[in-house]
């Protein structure tokens, strides 16, 4: 068989595979309260999901913009919605192709770069959230296509300017890549920098409504609600974020899942690592190499400017979806390093042990069970509160709680959701609070609990008695009935219901 057939069908065993692994269990968790928080933006009018979003403070407001336009289409289903994701995952294959091709890669190493773009564990769970992060990544990989070959051929820069405001506008995460594009322009061709100092001015002139809207919005606690329980970057995080990098397939999707597959994920970084190591000791010598050290730059410069801004800021920034820009940069330099290795043997072991340990992650993936997921729970549970015509209340404790049971139950007229706030010895999560301007579930303190007949709705470990909220109804003489009951990986959701 031709080499240049066989490098087709290859190309085309590995779009299916792209393809394959983002609809493999695509539908088989609810959606969670960012995906919740995304499709309550959307349902509003169009200058309510600006001001909406502005509210939020922490994002733009783009890829609302395009879901309110695709849920027009098709509805709300699950599978509908994370389609959306799943479709802007896969257009990206289009600019990272393409930027294989600009930066010289051959063919069998463009493969290989596409090998672990495909399988990469973060990118498959963030092309299948209903979040603006493929949007992201996506018009990442266009702007950085686009300016490789505006360097290298001078033209393109009215796409280019087009992109890179489509990107600031998906996520403020764009800002770094277009810093890290004007640092490459500093350093490699200075000669363009008059016309990219152009191109930022026009962003800085687009932006500027949106950030006035923001400015104008943001009330309260500011930042300091949306973020300030993020974690700052140490040497622990780093570390995770370069093993997310080469992690095949899997990705935690809660904070009690094991950060990596440390079997699977530590070895093939270690031989990459090693690629990378050896490549950066060698001579530049040609276009091609100088390619890769402007996408070497493109990639670590975003991280270095993320982390040590995690340390400046007032809060920490720091998070590895944010970074979901430089991913598939790092797909690109980890298969050209592996590739430039001049043993035969070396290469030839090295590519053979990479894939082995690809394949294991694989089977490992496909062995593990579904894990139901407690925030899933309340909209199980959401039906079990009697719908008889006569007015329901229903108390919850947790800001997360809240938000879920009032997405299951919105339809709803008789049922009244209230948040109840400062119970003893009740800890609630901070990564999750109700938006902002947002008054359909009632806040309460804990004195305000009142009815002779309620329904309460608790995470706990287990049903006990001596445990808040139970103690708090118990003291006040209330009788408490049978609860409901679901077992989310450790945690149980109760659904009780409380008389006088």
């Amino acid at each position: 068989m031709r080499a240049p057939l066989f490098h087709r069908l290859a190309l085309y065993l590995l779009l299916i595979v792209y393809l394959a692994v983002r609809f493999w269990r695509l539908t088989d968790s609810c959606l969670w309260f960012d995906e919740i928080f995304s499709v309550h933006a959307a349902e509003h009018s169009w200058p309510g999901l600006f001001s909406f979003v502005a509210r939020d403070i922490i994002h733009p407001p783009l890829f609302y913009a395009l879901l309110k336009m695709w849920i027009t289409i098709g509805g709300e289903s699950v599978f509908w919605l994370r389609l959306l994701p799943v479709l802007l995952s896969f257009i990206a294959v289009i600019p990272f192709l393409l930027l294989c091709r600009a930066v010289g890669l051959q063919r069998a190493t463009t493969l290989f770069a596409f090998l672990f773009f495909a399988v990469n564990g973060p990118l498959i769970k963030y092309s299948q959230e209903v979040r603006m992060y493929s949007l992201l990544m996506c018009l990442a990989l266009f702007s950085i296509w686009l300016f490789v070959r505006w360097q290298r051929e001078e033209k393109g820069i009215v796409p280019l300017t087009i992109i890179n405001i489509l990107l600031v506008y998906t996520h403020y995460a764009g800002w770094l890549i277009v810093g890290t594009e004007f640092l490459a322009v500093v350093l490699f061709r200075r000669d363009l920098l008059k016309r990219f100092c152009i191109i930022s001015v026009v962003l800085i002139v687009t932006f500027l409504p949106w950030f006035l809207a923001v400015s104008r919005t943001a009330t309260g606690s500011g930042l300091a609600q949306n973020i300030s329980w993020v974690e700052r970057p140490g040497v622990g995080l780093l570390f995770q974020f370069l093993l997310n990098l080469c992690e095949p397939f899997y990705a935690p999707v809660s904070s009690i899942d094991p950060v990596s597959v440390y079997r699977v994920a530590i070895p093939i970084l270690l031989l990459c690592a090693l690629a990378a190591i050896v490549f950066a000791a060698r001579e530049r010598q040609t276009e091609s190499h100088r390619s890769i050290d402007t996408l070497w730059l493109l990639a670590t410069v975003p991280v270095v400017l993320l982390f040590v801004a995690s340390w400046i800021f007032p809060y920490s920034i720091w998070g590895s979806r944010h970074l979901i820009v430089v991913f598939p940069l790092f797909s690109i330099l980890f298969a050209s390093s592996v590739a430039a290795l001049k043993i035969d043997w070396l290469r030839t072991s090295t590519i053979t042990l990479v894939l082995l340990f690809i394949g294991y992650g694989f089977v490992l993936q496909i062995q593990r069970p579904v894990q139901p997921q407690v925030w899933c729970s309340w909209e199980q549970l959401a039906p079990r509160i009697e719908q008889n015509g006569q007015p329901q209340k229903l108390y919850v404790f947790e800001d997360l709680i809240a938000y879920q049971f009032w997405f299951a139950t919105r339809g709803r007229s008789d049922l009244q959701i209230v948040k109840v706030n400062g119970v003893p010895d009740m800890v609630e999560d901070k990564a999750y609070f109700l938006p902002r301007g947002f008054d359909d579930v009632k806040i309460i303190s804990v004195g305000e609990i009142t009815g002779d007949h309620f329904w309460v709705a608790f995470r706990d470990m287990k049903w006990d008695e001596r445990h808040p909220p139970l103690n708090l109804l118990l003291d006040r003489g209330y009788k408490l009935g049978q609860p409901e009951t679901i077992d989310a990986g450790g945690l149980k959701a109760f659904l009780v219901e409380i008389r006088q």
